[in-house]
This record gives C-alpha cells, structure tokens and sequence, in this order.
C-alpha cells in the first residue's frame, strides 16, 4: 500500500467522524515526515502534528485506526525505564504483555516489575510504505 492508498482508505472509512478528521490530520502529517523522524514518535510528537495540547479520546481512536486497521501506518513499541532510570525497549511481546495484562519481567534482573505500566514509555515508528507510482 502506498501514501495515496492510505489516505483513500482511512477517508473512505472514517472521514465524516470526529476521530477520522483527526485521524486524516495524523496520518497526513506522519506520511510528510522524514524516515528518520518517524522511527520513535511520542505522545507528544503526535499532538505536536496534529496542534492538540492534551491526548483526546478521539486522538487515542486515531492512533488505534493508525496501529490496527488495514490502512495501519504505525508499529505501537514500548520503552522500559527502571527505577535507576536505565533504560530498555521492550519486544513486541514484552510490550502486548504490558498493555493487555500488565505483566513484564524486568530485562535485567528476570524479576517481575511492579506495576508497569508506570515504567513504560510508549511511542510509534511510521511502517516503511511502498512507493507511488508516478
């Protein structure tokens, strides 16, 4: 799938919606970003784009739509910050762990960390889309 395609799919699927005008806006302004820019986007990167000043319910739909939908152009990823401030990015499975059940066993201890989702910094990387054809 390419930009327009994107585009074309979210519309057709979510544009008369309050979460699919911001959902258009995010990924318009995601799809305009540099690759090196896209590869660790924060909750404030994301309200940063879409010029909000507080995550909204309609923001927290968009990002669902942009992660799981069939036009997805995000990858959700975690980083696990311990109380000595080290940091780990989790796996995909340490992070599906954290968000379903609250579960993680910390990367370098083994031991089971307490209330993690406190410990978690989420954030999004842009999926490598095929190109236009021109």
């Amino acid at each position: 799938m390419d930009k327009k395609e994107v585009i074309a799919r979210l519309t057709s699927t979510w544009a008369d919606t309050p979460t699919g005008k911001i959902c258009l806006r995010l990924a318009e302004g995601l799809l305009r970003l540099n690759p090196e820019e896209a590869q660790m986007l924060t909750y404030e990167s994301m309200l940063a784009i879409v010029d909000q000043d507080r995550v909204t319910p309609e923001l927290e739909a968009a990002l669902t739509a942009l992660t799981t939908s069939e036009a997805a152009i995000l990858k959700a990823g975690g980083i696990f910050i311990d109380e000595d401030d080290t940091s780990s990015e989790l796996s995909d499975e340490e992070f599906a762990d954290v968000v379903a059940r609250n579960v993680l066993v910390h990367p370098i201890t083994g031991e089971f960390v307490d209330n993690p989702r406190d410990h978690v910094l989420p954030f999004f990387s842009l999926v490598k889309l095929a190109e236009s054809a021109h």
